[in-house]
């Protein structure tokens, strides 16, 4: 199955600049790699968003019940799982549909893991893609991104390299935006003990 990278790439790059997800429903995940801590969304209970996801998932598991191997439905309703906060159904589902052998399900599956603090699930599911497809650069940015954000600088910045110089040449300027911006978890320093003020002397 073909995979637009373009979109994927460009997916990330509109989640740093504050734009709109611009692909399918796998690209909202690439929003959990800068922030792998952070909460999903989670739509009000009973509220107006609230339904309309559940109506969505409705719709959604209406379609995979007739056809299980539905990869739009399935990537629809895992999407719908992590804007409530379900995300641990979300890789439920996606788990075994690694099967299916599209590998932006693995892509997905990736940034699920990271988003809940799953970091070696996360860097094992790109190994999976780059075994299969070494030069496939949304592999590569986003296993680096993750690495970066791990505090494995120079694994990243290898990584970065390679999926820079695979890059299209109108895709690098997302490609050094997309890792440029990822920040690795700020660390607490001890405070700095100030040197020790010498006893005045008496005259």
């Amino acid at each position: 199955m073909a995979v637009n990278s373009k979109k994927i790439i460009l997916g990330i790059a509109g989640f740093l600049m504050g734009g709109a997800f611009l692909a399918p429903p796998l690209i909202a995940f690439f929003g959990s790699i800068f922030s792998p801590t952070a909460t999903a969304d989670v739509a009000v209970q009973g509220g107006e968003d609230g339904s309309l996801l559940q109506k969505q998932a409705a719709g959604y598991e209406v379609v995979l019940k007739r056809e299980p191997n539905n990869t739009n439905a399935l990537m629809g309703l895992v999407e719908v799982r992590r804007k409530q906060g379900r995300t641990q159904e979300a890789i439920a589902l996606l788990e075994p549909a690694e099967s299916y052998g599209d590998p932006s399900l693995t892509m997905s599956l990736a940034q699920l893991y990271q988003q809940t603090g799953q970091t070696p699930k996360a860097l094992a599911a790109y190994d999976r893609i780059l075994l299969l497809i070494p030069d496939w650069v949304p592999a590569l940015l986003g296993k680096a991104i993750t690495l970066k954000m791990a505090g494995q600088t120079q694994a990243a910045q290898e990584l970065y390299v390679k999926a820079l110089a695979k890059a299209p040449e109108d895709l690098k300027p997302q490609v050094i935006e997309s890792f440029t911006k990822a920040q690795a978890p700020a660390t607490t320093q001890a405070p700095t003990a100030k040197p020790a003020t010498p006893p005045a002397t008496t005259k």
